[in-house]
């Protein structure tokens, strides 16, 4: 029960995570001075949120939650 819950609230920050990246990629289209600009913009940050994404997704799944859950709720088990 508690894994759920906290599949939970990592997809809420995921959502949030992809929310606030479409933000940032419509106002660099949008609000850049300079075309050229735009486009190594617009590489340079989708290369590394991809890369941030994914290495948060590789480290929260290899973690054994269940394990984690049981050591907080009984620290002497």
């Amino acid at each position: 029960m508690a894994t759920l819950i906290i599949l939970a609230l990592y997809a809420v920050i995921i959502i949030t995570f992809a929310i606030i990246s479409f933000f940032i990629v419509y106002h660099l289209t949008h609000y850049s001075v300079d075309s050229e600009f735009k486009v190594v913009m617009l590489v340079f940050f989708v290369v590394v949120s991809a890369g941030l994404f994914l290495s948060n997704l590789a480290l929260f799944f290899s973690i054994n939650w269940n394990s984690v859950v049981v050591k907080l709720l009984n620290p002497n088990a």
